[in-house]
């Protein structure tokens, strides 16, 4: 037999715990498409196709695409690793928890 987890919440990354959209938004207090967005193309990110490809209207002429719904797994390095780049960068959202659990906040 072999040791192969079943939890999809597993990382590839020998254990590293991976996260949820949800456990995202509720950790950056951020909104699920903010996350997406955040974390869609973060090297390490664990996409994972489901369902039935929808049809989607695309823009301009009529033209019709099949869109791919896709699940996001963020392992807990890559969300440390975006979390502190946004601490330090501009790019803060308004109601950002910093560590020790204060929202961040301009202090002049």
């Amino acid at each position: 037999m072999h040791d192969r987890k079943e939890n999809p919440k597993e990382d590839h990354l020998q254990g590293d715990p991976a996260m949820t959209v949800a456990e995202v938004c509720h950790e950056l207090h951020i909104s699920p498409n903010r996350a997406r967005r955040l974390f869609a193309n973060e090297p390490g990110v664990l996409k994972l196709p489901f369902g039935d490809a929808a049809v989607v209207k695309g823009k301009g002429r009529g033209k019709i695409k099949a869109q791919q719904k896709i699940m996001l797994r963020i392992p807990r390095s890559v969300y440390e690793r975006v979390r502190q780049r946004l601490l330090q960068g501009s790019s803060r959202p308004p109601n950002f928890a910093a560590p020790g659990g204060q929202l961040g906040s301009s202090v002049a």
